[in-house]
């Protein structure tokens, strides 16, 4: 990764602006993934939340961008991490789950990666994290089902356990998702 990338990444704000300039900027060096990636996994670092909010950006321009990232990606997935940063990580892996295309390459992926992802969304989900890093978590989670006959029940269990306890927007999501699950067979 150049200089001047870094440079840029360090003046990239929380403005939805800087952010999607940043990550036109990626998409245009797409080797820079695995820099930032690796950036992203390291809170100490001051360039991680911003390394995390490029590669969102990025994802939301044009979802497969990662597609040759996602196994770096999901096997440095940390367990616990700030809010901001894990709302935006927690949101990419919706996106990969959601992808046609990226789901399939994720289905492909080792076991032991894929139940990585299971396990941080779990802790995600059942930590005391902000309400968007958990609905992502819950997303995800819904999606990550059809891995092990134990994950449907107890997301089931543990949303209807919480249910009462949260905040509205959480509630409205986990209806959506309980909804999802329950015609699951």
């Amino acid at each position: 990764m150049d200089a001047a990338f870094l440079h840029r990444l360090d003046q990239t704000t929380a403005r939805l602006q800087s952010r999607q300039e940043m990550a036109v900027l990626l998409l245009e060096q797409p080797s820079y993934f695995k820099d930032l990636i690796g950036i992203a996994n390291h809170p100490q670092n001051k360039l991680a939340l911003k390394s995390i909010w490029t590669i969102e950006q990025a994802m939301l321009m044009d979802p497969l961008c990662i597609l040759n990232y996602i196994e770096l990606f999901i096997e440095t997935l940390p367990e616990k991490q700030d809010d901001s940063s894990l709302r935006s990580i927690a949101k990419i892996g919706s996106i990969i789950l959601s992808n046609p295309i990226l789901k399939k390459a994720f289905n492909q992926l080792d076991r032991k990666i894929q139940m990585h992802m299971v396990d941080c969304n779990f802790i995600w989900f059942t930590e005391a994290y902000r309400v968007a890093v958990k609905v992502h978590a819950m997303e995800n989670l819904s999606q990550l089902c059809h891995l092990e006959d134990w994950i449907k029940p107890n997301l089931i269990e543990l949303i209807e356990l919480n249910y009462q306890s949260q905040s509205a927007a959480y509630q409205a999501r986990a209806r959506m998702v309980l909804k999802r699950l329950k015609k699951l067979n």
